[in-house]
């Protein structure tokens, strides 16, 4: 009897396994975002407005191409800014000198952003100035949701330092407006196998390279 049971048991446990497997690989989203001006070269002080809006309510699942609608859905933005020749360098990065201006609300002097985006509005859309207050080569990086990112809002907006546990979507962000500055990628000093990684990333226009001058 005790053979049967656990025989029954890891049947169980197999199928919840596999059911949330295949709920994890329900969607994929691509949430393309518009840079303004779309200039390889700013100055300091010059704004760059980064936005996310489109006329439809839905976006498009890459996983069978079905319309997933955002009516009522939050997701997560995060943006990393780093110094193209030491963007992977994930240790002791010295602070950057960037502002960030959203809806009123000003972050001055970090080179990193977070927000959740649809709380405030019925389909989700941002638009970000981002202010260089120093010169250099850099690169917007957006963070990819694996598995997380759309959540409906009146589970989400309210809830404080919680992580929700349906994860069904991975969200990822990319620049359409604009090509990539492939003369900013950094070649030196960099393994092989990771230039071809940022390579390939690059040309599916995940990242955004621009330069600040005086």
């Amino acid at each position: 009897m005790n053979r049967i049971r656990w025989f029954l048991y890891v049947i169980l446990v197999f199928s919840l396994l596999s059911c949330h497997k295949e709920a994890e690989l329900k969607a994929q989203l691509g949430v393309p975002l518009t840079v303004f001006p779309a200039s390889a070269q700013v100055k300091i002080g010059d704004t760059l407005w980064l936005s996310y809006f489109s006329q439809d309510s839905f976006l498009i699942n890459l996983v069978n191409q079905e319309k997933i609608s955002i009516i009522d859905k939050v997701f997560l933005f995060v943006m990393f800014i780093s110094r193209a020749d030491d963007w992977l360098n994930i240790e002791n990065k010295p602070r950057l000198k960037f502002d960030f201006i959203s809806e009123g609300d000003l972050s001055t002097g970090n080179s990193f952003y977070e927000s959740k985006i649809g709380c405030n509005k019925s389909v989700p859309f941002f638009q970000l100035a981002i202010i260089p207050l120093e010169k250099g080569t850099f690169v917007l990086d957006p963070f990819v949701f694996a598995r997380k990112g759309l959540y409906n809002k009146s589970e989400f907006c309210n809830v404080e330092d919680k992580l929700i546990q349906e994860k069904l979507t991975e969200i990822f962000y990319f620049f359409k407006n604009t090509d990539i500055h492939n003369e900013f990628v950094p070649k030196s000093g960099l393994l092989s196998t990771d230039l071809v990684e940022i390579q390939r990333r690059a040309d599916k226009k995940l990242y955004y390279f621009f330069k600040v001058i005086d």
